[in-house]
């Protein structure tokens, strides 16, 4: 009989949703305007965290010479920052997906904040270092939290033109953050490189705090639920969310299973890796992301060679040749944007349904301009005493626009196919990339001095082109339909 009774209240739940009264509290029918400045917001925040990164490449060997440590050692201050990228991706996106965008994305970003001042105040290498690896960790949540902040706010095409300015952002910060080290290190010294990020920090957290609210709907309906609880009184008044809660705990309840801690960890921590695992869209996702971002840091210890090393730069100097690499990333982004528009053209008149694969459309002109970028770079860049400096440095615009585009496009399908789990599949692609970008700074510069510039240049452009018939002919497009789950 009790049985009988609990089943009848499971059916006379009643699902909250967004209603006519309060349609203006929905993300998605906020004015644009407003959902434009917290697009800006995350877009920022995000430029913010990977202008962190690379800020300090051109501190390694002032840091080394003060601690008395090796280059080697001197190079981990970029390598572990963004090792704390691979991890960090595991806590903030379930997070987020359970608790809402804003405390995570506002608690991450002030530990951070913090960490810095022992990159500032360090005195001895430990000390940079492990706070390094700390900051990336909690850095990570801008770059994995952004994207489903975006994600909440749009509807599919202009999703599409927000994630070509998110992506923008991400890879213009690794573009900028080695001029500014550059010339504040040869200038003033390398802990104020740290002091200016720390600053920065400060003035990014304080207007995310005062001006970004929640925005994801889930939780916002599970809020709006408990207060017509309050208010009508009742258990039956639940979100979406909640009434599959309960339907998930009375599932396991009659199946006997005991241990929310295994079942929270499923639904949250392993998920990134269910994805990354289980579906091969990812697997394709992730193997260019990864040559895309193991690259452009990278370049960080491949630019110092051929201009400093070939051509007689300063750190400065050096620094400067990253924005042709900035004019690329930014090229690549506008490139999307008017894609997009070209594609809603065709979806208003009808000649054309909208799919998602429409959206890896770009990745088909940034694939061969990539593999052309390295190649160029390569070959221009082995030759310093026969080859001006412009020349190799105008190969940075094709790398960038590649880079920007390939990135741009990958993420907005991800963004799409995985809707309200968009979190979860970013973290999964991040956190494989990350363990590139640790691992290519490493090596590249011993590589570069072993083998020579030309021939890193072979080696990563025949990589490219294997991966640039990905998005490519029928069968790359079904393929990526079939395993869309």
């Amino acid at each position: 009989m009790e049985k009988q009774k609990g089943k009848q209240k499971e059916r006379d739940v009643v699902i909250v949703d967004w209603d006519d009264a309060d349609a203006h509290r929905n993300p998605q029918n906020w004015s644009k305007a407003s959902r434009w400045f917290y697009t800006g917001l995350v877009c920022h925040l995000a430029f913010n965290v990977t202008f962190a990164s690379t800020s300090p490449s051109a501190t390694q060997q002032a840091i080394a010479s003060e601690f008395g440590v090796g280059r080697e050692v001197g190079t981990l201050v970029i390598s572990l920052f963004l090792t704390g990228y691979i991890s960090g991706p595991l806590i903030w996106s379930p997070m987020s997906e359970h608790i809402g965008r804003r405390i995570p994305l506002l608690l991450s970003f002030f530990v951070n904040m913090q960490l810095i001042l022992g990159q500032a105040l360090g005195q001895n290498i430990q000390t940079v270092l492990v706070t390094r690896f700390f900051s990336g960790i909690f850095a990570a949540a801008p770059l994995t939290l952004s994207a489903g902040i975006i994600s909440d706010l749009w509807d599919p095409f202009h999703k599409s033109i927000a994630l070509s300015l998110f992506t923008a952002s991400v890879l213009s910060g690794p573009g900028l953050g080695p001029m500014m080290g550059g010339f504040v290190t040869q200038t003033i010294g390398w802990r104020y490189t740290f002091w200016i990020l720390y600053g920065y920090d400060w003035l990014s957290w304080i207007v995310v705090f005062v001006f970004l609210p929640e925005t994801y709907s889930p939780v916002l309906l599970t809020a709006k639920a408990r207060k017509l609880r309050q208010h009508f009184g009742g258990e039956m008044l639940k979100s979406l969310r909640s009434a599959r809660e309960v339907e998930d705990s009375r599932k396991k309840a009659e199946a006997g299973e005991r241990g929310w801690i295994s079942s929270f960890l499923k639904e949250t921590i392993l998920r990134p890796w269910y994805i990354l695992v289980k579906e091969p869209i990812m697997w394709l996702v992730t193997a260019y992301q990864s040559l895309i971002f193991g690259l452009m840091y990278g370049l960080l210890e491949l630019f110092p060679v051929i201009w400093q090393e070939g051509h007689g730069f300063t750190l400065g100097q050096v620094g400067l040749v990253f924005l042709f690499l900035f004019v690329g990333t930014t090229s690549g982004a506008l490139c999307n944007i008017f894609i997009n528009v070209a594609l809603q053209k065709s979806y208003d008149k009808g000649s054309r349904q909208p799919v998602h694969e429409d959206r890896v459309r770009g990745t088909m002109i940034a694939a061969p301009t990539l593999v052309v970028g390295i190649f160029w770079l390569g070959w221009a860049g082995g030759y310093p005493v026969s080859v001006p400096w412009y020349v190799p440095a105008l190969a940075a615009i094709p790398i960038g626009f590649g880079f920007s585009l390939i990135f741009i496009t990958t993420n907005t399908y991800v963004v799409q196919v995985y809707g309200p789990y968009a979190a979860s599949a970013l973290a999964a692609a991040t956190m494989t990339r990350s363990m590139f970008a640790v691992a290519f700074p490493l090596f590249m510069r011993q590589a570069a001095h072993g083998i020579g510039v030309q021939y890193i240049g072979t080696l990563f452009g025949c990589v490219a082109a294997c991966l640039s018939p990905i998005p490519f002919g029928k069968p790359s497009m079904s393929f990526l339909s079939l395993t869309r789950s």
